[in-house]
């Protein structure tokens, strides 16, 4: 398949599944009718844009302001739209759909979740899903390491709160790079951005990068999982990381 083609195929993908969790899902329920969902899609538009807006103050080196980015990029550039889906994949010679397999890690229940829904939307096109839940152990050697699979869902973070850390893994040479992604301008960019003087100048580049994330499809960038965390009474100090490590240090009887 030609490269065109194959790039048609994925952002046909983003079309129905670039949704807002918990913003309907564009078949019209949750707002009855079709005005009601304009309006539902006019408001959700306005909250990612207060959002972005509020990612201006945030540090751009960070791995969570990273990874935040690229999901309102993919919002923006792939609204909900069937039957844009349907016009792309027909123009990616798929005009009945295709079978699709998504390898999920079982071990974790919310990327079995969202799996389910991704399914569900592709087979409103026409895309015929199974999902094969697996092992960790088996993940990690034929879909992380092995790169033998079609689609997963999985969770990515960095090793550090960095922007570098999150976004290393896009460039075409990365050991961890398990989607093989190459995009040589992307390699440019994130080289430039090391290379930099200034923070500003690694600014602008790694928010390149996440353009060109976006821009090109890499991923279907989903979400960022919400983390709850209770404490009982009498407990003070505890303090949120952008990972899901948890430091007790600062945690002391009142």
């Amino acid at each position: 398949m030609k490269k065109n083609k194959i790039l048609s195929l994925f952002l046909a993908l983003m079309m129905i599944c670039a949704v807002l969790p918990g913003c309907g899902d564009g078949s019209g329920s949750g707002t009855e009718g079709s005005n009601g969902l304009q309006a539902e899609r006019k408001a959700n538009n306005e909250i990612v844009a207060a959002i972005a807006e509020d990612l201006k103050s945030l540090d751009p080196h960070s791995s969570t302001t990273a990874g935040t980015r690229e999901v309102l990029f993919n919002i923006y550039l792939y609204p909900h739209d069937t039957e844009k889906a349907k016009a792309m994949l027909a123009e990616a010679g798929y005009p009945d759909g295709f079978d699709l397999t998504i390898t999920v890690p079982s071990n974790y229940q919310p990327h079995m979740d969202t799996a389910q829904v991704v399914a569900e939307q592709l087979r409103a096109i026409g895309v015929n899903v199974t999902i094969d839940p697996v092992e960790w152990a088996s993940w990690l050697e034929n879909v992380y390491s092995g790169r033998r699979y079609q689609a997963t869902v999985v969770g990515v973070d960095a090793s550090t709160l960095t922007a570098r850390a999150m976004l290393e893994r896009f460039t075409s040479t990365a050991s961890n790079n398990f989607t093989n992604y190459s995009n040589a301008e992307y390699d440019e960019a994130f080289a430039a951005a090391i290379r930099a003087a200034t923070d500003e100048e690694a600014t602008a580049q790694y928010l390149r990068c996440e353009e060109i994330l976006a821009e090109t499809a890499a991923n279907v960038y989903i979400q960022d999982l919400a983390d709850l965390v209770a404490v009982r009474k009498g407990l003070s100090g505890y303090r949120f990381y952008p990972l899901y490590a948890i430091d007790l240090s600062t945690v002391a009887y009142t």
